[in-house]
């Protein structure tokens, strides 16, 4: 499984952005224009790209007091969905009588802006191979 296509078709957030501007706030239009970009990469880290998680998250939590620093962060978690092929393989089980649950978790405190924390988890499902 894969969403290349979808991937595909995202287009770069329309903000022009000056490097002399970094720690400038955005203007409302431009923070809705990121919103709809991020809500874009968040589908996607959501689905099949969990290797852009924490950017987008961290972008989403900080939309309301964006900057163009934010804008040049997100540019480079989108170059680096547009570049790298991900895909996700199954394999056939057993049976489901000879399945198992592997869940790994993680989470950490007040680490995304305004002192936001996070939590992230990963559920496989596994039969007697592993």
């Amino acid at each position: 499984i894969d969403q290349q296509h979808y991937i595909e078709n995202i287009e770069d957030v329309n903000i022009d952005c000056d490097a002399k501007k970094r720690d400038v706030e955005l203007e409302t239009e431009d923070k809705r224009e990121l919103r709809r970009f991020v809500g874009q990469l968040a589908w996607a880290a959501g689905h099949t790209r969990p290797d852009i998680a924490f950017e987008t998250c961290n972008a989403s939590v900080g939309i309301s007091q964006a900057t163009f620093a934010d804008v040049f962060k997100i540019r480079k978690t989108f170059r680096k969905l547009k570049v790298s092929d991900t895909k996700l393989t199954f394999v056939p089980l057993q049976g489901l009588m000879k399945c198992k649950l592997w869940v790994f978790s993680d989470a950490a405190h007040a680490n995304l802006k305004g002192h936001a924390s996070q939590l992230g988890f990963v559920i496989f499902i596994v039969d007697d191979r592993g």
